[in-house]
């Protein structure tokens, strides 16, 4: 898998994840993508079909890291907005070695690596999660909102990890 990095030496990591063959599930990793691109100094960004367990090492070593993924949205409101939320590590448990959410990779950062950053989940709304590799109009608004969240969010956080 070919995923861009900015730098080995990132202070935040962006991980976006999904299915990208089932539609409007790709938004994480098409996000995560865009943010490659921009080539954004002291920032990673991986892409991932799902959470794993080896995801822990790269959060280890960062300052802050987001994650991005898809949510199914109903098609009966109105208004379908991103939602952006802050993520603690699980409380308890031995962490799994089939860590597939953000929670459970956190744990297995720190209880491992010894360093949980903080964390945040950017979730953006999607409406089809058929097989396809197309986005639907609702997760296509949604990518340019979560875009424009994730910058807001480096922003304020750019002032807590500066050098």
């Amino acid at each position: 898998m070919n995923n861009n990095l900015a730098s080995t030496q990132s202070k935040v990591l962006i991980v976006g994840y999904g299915n990208d063959l089932r539609s409007d599930d790709g938004v994480g990793q098409e996000i995560a993508k865009v943010v490659a691109r921009q080539n954004r100094v002291g920032v990673r960004s991986l892409w991932r079909h799902q959470l794993t367990p080896e995801l822990a090492a790269d959060i280890a070593e960062t300052e802050l890291v987001i994650f991005v993924d898809a949510y199914l949205a109903s098609q009966m409101q109105d208004v379908q907005d991103v939602k952006i939320c802050s993520v603690e590590p699980l409380d308890s448990g031995t962490p799994s070695s089939h860590s597939s959410d953000p929670r459970g990779v956190l744990l297995l950062a720190r209880t491992v690596f010894g360093h949980c950053p903080p964390a945040w989940l950017i979730a953006v709304p999607g409406t089809n999660f058929e097989l396809g590799e197309s986005f639907s109009p609702t997760a296509q608004k949604g990518i340019k909102r979560a875009l424009e969240q994730l910058d807001r969010l480096l922003e304020t956080h750019r002032f807590t990890i500066a050098s």
